[in-house]
């Protein structure tokens, strides 16, 4: 049993705050068929779902007991995050519209043929432009993540 198999087994729950196992010291130990460990997740909800899920599987032919262990201090970042989380974690690159929306291609790729760039952010619009300004409304509500539905910087043209 290895690092990287207690981070594949656990690190599915969430990210660890630290990872150990406990080898035995006497030579004649070593090579017995059940080992013990301790995972410290980083949240705690984490932590319960694998306690829940864990506890009773059969892990290489042996039966995982496992259950909550004394409080141990957090370090600020996890020490492992499991890929698919690391990949929702990234964030995304800048898109140049108000509060970094995600338009969908299709409408940026329009907007930009026809105007060749996107409005400098906290900038006012050239409200004489009528025509680009509700161009670019479309767009950016389009894909606005605001609870109004209309971007912050588009609220004195509506």
């Amino acid at each position: 049993c290895k690092l990287e198999d207690i981070f594949e087994t656990f690190g599915s729950f969430g990210p660890l705050a630290s990872a150990k196992i406990l080898f035995p010291k006497p030579e004649e130990e070593r090579h017995r068929t059940t080992l013990s460990g301790f995972v410290a997740f980083m949240c705690r909800m984490d932590a319960e779902r694998s306690i829940y899920a864990m506890h009773g599987e059969v892990y290489r032919g042996c039966e995982l007991r496992v259950s909550w262990a004394r409080p141990v201090a957090m370090p600020p970042l996890p020490f492992y995050v499991p890929p698919t989380l690391r990949e929702l974690a990234m964030p995304d690159p800048p898109s140049g519209l108000p509060f970094n929306a995600k338009p969908q291609t299709e409408e940026l790729r329009i907007f930009l043929k026809k105007y060749h760039d996107l409005p400098k952010l906290n900038s006012p619009l050239d409200i004489n432009d009528v025509e680009m300004c509700k161009d670019y409304k479309k767009t950016a509500i389009a894909i606005n993540s605001s609870s109004s539905g209309i971007p912050y910087s588009l609220w004195p043209f509506v």
